[in-house]
């Protein structure tokens, strides 16, 4: 009896810790990782100051809504403290053409694609992340209209980001 308590116990636990780790952590308002980390570790101030996607040094960090960024430099991370929304990517770091055309019925994952951040586009400003280029949906379609796709996301996006 107590040999099938301890084994039912154990087997409980290991089914438990196996859905924990295979959880979506890219729920929320930010796309992260399984440790909290925004854009994989690149640097979001580096997009706007290079048009480049550089990984950022996980010594040099800072939370913000939820997530933790990483940054190049101290100078950076500076810059990211003073304006956090202007260097946030925009849509909370999902693929901004698969949130533009998403019809999920679940309202939380609605819009909610993980990214390849170095397949990315500055809009208006804002930076915009994208699925890797040999999935679908992806930047090679956005870029046919970039004005038309943003409204759209920037419509479902207002609707389902706090959901």
């Amino acid at each position: 009896m107590k040999r099938t308590i301890l084994g039912t116990s154990i087997l409980f636990i290991l089914l438990f810790q196996s859905v924990l780790i295979a959880q979506d952590f890219s729920t929320g308002r930010i796309n992260v990782d399984e440790y909290g980390t925004a854009i994989h570790g690149y640097d979001p101030v580096e997009y706007h100051l290079t048009s480049r996607a550089i990984l950022g040094d996980s010594t040099i960090s800072f939370d913000y809504n939820g997530a933790t960024f990483y940054f190049r430099n101290v100078v950076n991370k500076k810059i990211f403290q003073t304006l956090p929304e202007r260097y946030s990517p925009a849509f909370g770091g999902f693929c901004a053409y698969g949130l533009a055309f998403d019809e999920s019925d679940s309202k939380s994952k609605r819009g909610r694609y993980k990214v390849d951040p170095t397949n990315f586009s500055l809009y208006s400003g804002k930076l915009l992340l994208f699925c890797p280029e040999n999935e679908e949906p992806s930047k090679r379609n956005w870029n046919n209209n970039e004005d038309y796709y943003y409204s759209r996301a920037t419509s479902l996006w207002a609707e389902i980001k706090d959901k």
